[in-house]
């Protein structure tokens, strides 16, 4: 019985918390301080990884992962939504190349854990 009035009070301290970056975000942007808009197309990709990563993690019965779904496909939708404002980039250059190969090889360690864990030799 107390579990569930730790998660109410986690889900109350939570919704405040969402609640106060919201009335930031808007108090900014009525003063025009927001400053530029998002990038979109880096909201596409980054949901994009989430949403992988989060299923692959949401099908090891972790429940903790699949908010890492939702936020991927949130931010998945965003980006696609939004095509139309996509900051137009040149073909990759050293460092997104360098970024590239970072994010597979933490992807191959990440599928090499969880394939670990669901075969129990850790």
């Amino acid at each position: 019985m107390t579990d569930i009035f730790i998660w109410i009070s986690v889900a109350i301290v939570a919704l405040i918390l969402v609640i106060l970056c919201v009335v930031a975000v808007l108090w900014k942007r009525r003063k025009g301080t927001l400053g530029e808009e998002p990038d979109y197309r880096a909201f596409f990709y980054m949901g994009l990884v989430w949403m992988i990563v989060g299923s692959g993690f949401m099908f090891y019965n972790s429940f903790a992962f699949n908010g890492l779904f939702a936020l991927g496909f949130i931010f998945f939708i965003m980006g696609a939504a939004n095509k139309n404002k996509w900051k137009k980039k040149s073909p990759f250059t050293r460092n997104q190349k360098m970024a590239w190969i970072s994010v597979l090889i933490a992807a191959v360690i990440i599928v090499a854990v969880v394939a670990l864990l669901g075969i129990g030799f850790v």
